[in-house]
C-alpha cells in the first residue's frame, strides 16, 4: 500500500510517482526493478541517515518507520 498511495498525512507520495507501477523508473528517476533486495535497503538508510543525498529521498525516508523501510524493500524486491 505504501508503495502505491504513500503517506499523505505524512506528506509522502507514492514510490509510483517517480518509479512506476512496477518499478521500471520514470524519467530520470531509477528503475527499482530487479535491484537486489540489499541494495535497495542499504540505499534507503544511506538517504535517511543522510549518506546518500537527493532530498525527496531523504524526506521520504526520515518519515518511514523501520518497519515501513524493511516492508518497502520486501515489496520492491519482488518487481
Amino acid at each position: 500500500m505504501l508503495y502505491e498511495s504513500g503517506r499523505p498525512e505524512l506528506d509522502i507520495e507514492a514510490c509510483t510517482v517517480c518509479h512506476g507501477h512496477d518499478g521500471e523508473g520514470v524519467n530520470t528517476q531509477p528503475r527499482l526493478a530487479g535491484q537486489h533486495r540489499d541494495y535497495v535497503a542499504i540505499q534507503m538508510w544511506q538517504y535517511r541517515t543522510g549518506l546518500r543525498e537527493n532530498k525527496v529521498m531523504q524526506h521520504v525516508t526520515e518519515k518511514l518507520t523501520d518497519d515501513e523501510i524493511a516492508a518497502l524493500v520486501e515489496y520492491i524486491s519482488t518487481k
